[in-house]
């Protein structure tokens, strides 16, 4: 009863964001006709790969013998889900465990708000939004891995800030370990311990010393660790030192055909198929190995280089829907809520190309489930300018610390690698720097808040003191 009590709100979000998502995956059951697999069920294979693993098949996508190993995406959320699968007695299991993973992810963000800016207001808004946030919801109940990786990967940043504070060296190892783990489910943060030994360093300037830079190589060092398992079993199947094709892959079967669809006014699915009709019918980007990955990532940015204009236009509006993406037409998907009819192309350009088209779709949705779609983008376009606008604040206001600069940092990391997703963008890429995005958000809308109480309180004390009234 103490610990509730000294931890009462935390508690509340805890068990907010609990009952969010058991409800989340309740109504999805019902609307998949209580067929669990078919309610978690997620793109991208890992519920196939995993399955392989859990009948003895060995780590492979095949559906059939020879069973060859799998090499598109690494192996730590497929044995969570296989640990999970035999630890809890099935899939059910597992998504439960994932729930709850997805609930604990608002409190590590708000104890990570508050290394930013000290503020515990901030922090249980901050808590309390994702507890909510319908995307984290739905990513909570299926098979993919935003909210495991999400869980691991503020963990390990949390690690590092709890160092910065302390300087406890097992909290700076144990934060790269996380973090060669958070590779091995999304390659997309291999280049992070640059940006974090950076911080180490810089974190002790004035004070540089070699026991900063021993710890600074030891970082680099539990990383290698984490991720030198996975290392050699490529260097051992594919000759490859390496962690995942994805990146040339995408560059190529993603990003390119993103960029001629808006060149040649097509769709993206009619140029995908146009660059992989040679694969032969059935192609699956997900059975790709190392093989050929550096040519197609070569190839693609001989084609990319052809259509600069295009990938100019492309990357802004992928740029922009990172932050204004709301993701609710993919919630009511999965519920069997969403519209019959859809926009032809994206909204941002459709505002500009064909406006009477845009406005039309929203007046006939206006009163249905899609109207959240609406409201959902237009929230999380106000998020985005109480971001930015919350960002200059914080560098003019506040004290400048590494907390600070390495969360506005990872935002546009983030933001940055996923250019490469061209049309395919939505917000899932922007899942692990919700919080940072929600912090500061809320940060920038501190003056309007302020005023307007301070308005309103002026105007009842002259309202009350008023001699004439």
């Amino acid at each position: 009863m103490d610990f509730l009590r000294e931890h009462k709100r935390g508690v509340f979000i805890f068990l907010l964001a609990l009952t969010a998502r058991l409800l989340f995956l309740g109504v999805s059951l019902q609307a998949h006709d209580g067929n669990m697999l078919k309610t978690i069920w997620a793109a991208d294979d890992y519920y196939e790969v995993s399955s392989n693993v859990i009948a003895g098949h060995g780590y492979s996508i095949d559906q059939a013998p020879p069973y060859t190993p799998y090499a598109y995406r690494p192996p730590v959320y497929h044995y969570f889900i296989v640990g999970s699968y035999f630890l809890l007695g099935g899939f059910w299991g597992v998504i439960l465990l994932q729930i709850l993973l997805g609930s604990l992810v608002p409190l590590l963000a708000m104890r990570i708000s508050q290394f930013i800016i000290e503020s515990k207001k901030l922090a249980i808004g901050v808590g309390v939004l994702l507890a909510l946030e319908p995307y984290s919801i739905l990513f909570s109940t299926i098979l993919y891995t935003e909210t495991f990786f999400t869980f691991l990967f503020l963990l390990s940043l949390w690690c590092l800030f709890a160092y910065f504070k302390s300087k406890k060296a097992y909290l700076l190892f144990l934060s790269a370990f996380i973090l060669g783990l958070t590779v091995l489910i999304k390659p997309v943060v291999q280049y992070l311990p640059i940006l974090f030994i950076l911080s180490i360093v810089w974190e002790a300037r004035g004070n540089i010393s070699k026991e900063v830079l021993m710890r600074a190589a030891g970082y680099a060092l539990f990383f290698l660790l984490a991720i030198s398992p996975w290392l050699y079993r490529n260097y051992v199947n594919f000759d490859v030192v390496g962690i995942s094709p994805q990146k040339g892959t995408a560059l190529y079967f993603v990003l390119v055909p993103s960029v001629l669809s808006l060149e040649h006014t097509t769709s993206f699915n009619q140029e995908f198929q146009n660059l992989t009709k040679d694969f032969g019918a059935g192609f699956d980007l997900n059975k790709l190995t190392f093989a050929n990955s550096d040519a197609y990532e070569k190839l693609g940015v001989t084609i990319l280089k052809s259509h600069l204009g295009a990938l100019s236009l492309l990357s802004a509006n992928t740029g922009l829907n990172f932050f204004i993406h709301d993701g609710m037409l993919d919630v009511l998907r999965h519920i069997n809520a969403s519209p019959k009819d859809r926009l032809g192309g994206p909204a941002l350009f459709m505002l500009f190309s064909a406006p009477g088209e845009l406005f039309g779709f929203i007046k006939k949705v206006f009163m249905t489930p899609a109207v959240l779609i609406l409201f959902g983008r237009l929230l999380w376009v106000g998020i985005t300018v109480a971001f930015f606008a919350g960002a200059v604040r914080y560098l003019r206001k506040e004290k400048i610390t590494p907390y600070g600069i390495l969360a506005l940092s990872l935002v546009f990391y983030f933001m940055l690698t996923t250019l490469v997703v061209g049309l395919a963008i939505s917000a899932r890429y922007r899942m692990p720097v919700n919080i940072f995005i929600l912090l500061f958000a809320l940060y920038g809308l501190i003056p309007l808040y302020r005023n307007k109480v301070t308005q309103s309180v002026a105007q009842r004390l002259k309202y009350f003191y008023d001699p004439q009234r």
